[in-house]
């Protein structure tokens, strides 16, 4: 089986495991949802928003092992996408055009990516400051993990 179809495949399996399994606390359940696109969208999905971001840990880990790309790699990615909430204007519209600039070689990652991503579409204002503070926390513990 080609990487690209063993990823998207297994990230499929990760959220059929994950359905369902909402008996962890979540960080949405201390968010209003005007304050959290992001939580909206994962409530509105079905499931929690650290389960969403887990399936795109394992897809990132798979993809690293079959040699899609390294380790290095995605910490240079992720430090970019980092960067740009750092720069401070920026909508979620804007955002997921810069992830897809990143993902386009490596299209397992955007079907991982893309049932999440896809809903950023409709979000033409800026990032709200709590999403901002999820994606930078996440981004930082991704980082943290892969650079050992």
């Amino acid at each position: 089986m080609k990487p690209v179809k063993y990823i998207t495949l297994f990230a499929l399996l990760a959220m059929v495991g994950c359905a369902g399994m909402q008996t962890l606390p979540s960080i949405c359940d201390t968010i209003e949802p005007s304050e959290s696109v992001l939580c909206s969208i994962a409530e509105r999905s079905g499931v929690r928003l650290e389960d969403m971001g887990t399936v795109l840990i394992l897809a990132n880990m798979v993809a690293i092992k079959e040699g899609l790309y390294t380790k290095a790699d995605a910490i240079d990615v992720l430090s970019e996408l980092h960067a740009l909430l750092d720069k401070g204007a920026l909508s979620y519209v804007m955002y997921r055009k810069e992830i897809y600039k990143y993902i386009a070689d490596y299209p397992g990652l955007i079907s991982v990516a893309e049932e999440y991503l896809s809903q950023f579409a409709g979000y033409y204002q800026f990032i709200y400051t709590k999403d901002r503070d999820i994606l930078r926390g996440w981004i930082d513990k991704r980082i943290a993990e892969l650079d050992f």
